[in-house]
């Protein structure tokens, strides 16, 4: 990537330092992904600096990657193009600190901190010459560590910016994943009847659009056991076993592994319950 980068061509050096920082996360090893996202912000970064005064931050940038401020190569990238890229680069961060766990801090040496993530969302809304699937998925990533820290009132911001974005766009996935996550937020924060509307709405749009593919599968049976878990927080527990057999029911043999085995641990929290 840095190769690349230094041969002339920033968007291709860039882009592979991002798909370096996604291999090395499937290959189990996120710290090191982190630091692949973290060097293609900065080389963003410094892209981005192109026409300022030099300044702390510049030479910063000039120090890390000499040749990065040179006029020359920085001008055959587009601002468009960086903004994109910076979009993706964040994501696969974000990414990378909700499977390491590490959260959203507010010291310097934070991988994420509260600033940033919310400066990130802003940016998500207002980056219109970036592709809105693209920002969709950015502010799902988002929602999603906020869902793992626990933290559902700070992820319904991002989850609504998501939700806005992918309205208008023809693939539905990324906004029934957000719909999944807004769902899981809505219960956890004792909205049960919001979040029983909304999940009943998600459960017919999915059935309603013939055989659904395996995505779609998985995405219906998280949010029947959504309603699953609104139901056993209300102490409706035959309805909670009903939802949780339809949730297990429409996957298959080629579906998440994953979502099986929360689906039985689901069960056996459903019969603790009634204990």
């Amino acid at each position: 990537a840095r190769h690349t980068l230094m041969s002339g061509d920033p968007e291709a050096g860039i882009r592979k330092m991002i798909e370096c920082a996604v291999y090395c996360r499937e290959q189990g090893q996120p710290h090191l992904a982190l630091r692949r996202c973290q060097q293609a912000e900065t080389w963003i970064q410094a892209c981005r600096q192109r026409g300022k005064e030099d300044s702390a931050r510049d030479r910063r940038f000039a120090y890390q990657d000499p040749m990065l401020l040179d006029p020359k190569i920085i001008d055959r990238i587009d601002s468009r193009t960086l903004d994109a890229l910076w979009i993706l680069a964040t994501s696969e961060r974000i990414v990378c600190v909700r499977v390491l766990g590490l959260g959203v801090g507010s010291g310097e040496k934070a991988s994420l901190t509260e600033h940033f993530v919310s400066e990130f969302v802003e940016e998500l809304e207002s980056l219109h010459t970036v592709s809105a699937l693209l920002r969709a998925k950015a502010a799902l990533e988002v929602a999603r560590l906020y869902v793992l820290l626990g933290r559902f009132e700070d992820a319904r911001r991002p989850l609504t910016v998501g939700a806005r974005l992918a309205e208008a766009h023809p693939d539905a996935e990324v906004l029934i994943g957000l719909k999944v996550e807004l769902v899981r937020c809505l219960r956890k924060s004792r909205r049960y009847v919001k979040a029983s509307e909304l999940a009943n709405e998600l459960v017919v749009q999915l059935r309603s659009g013939g055989a659904p593919r395996a995505e779609q599968k998985i995405a219906l049976s998280r949010t029947l056991e959504e309603l699953a878990k609104v139901c056993v927080e209300l102490r409706e527990y035959p309805r909670a076993e009903h939802y949780l057999d339809q949730a297990r029911s429409v996957l298959d043999t080629a579906s998440d592994v994953d979502q099986k085995v929360a689906i039985e641990l689901d069960y056996a929290a459903l019969y603790r319950a009634q204990k």
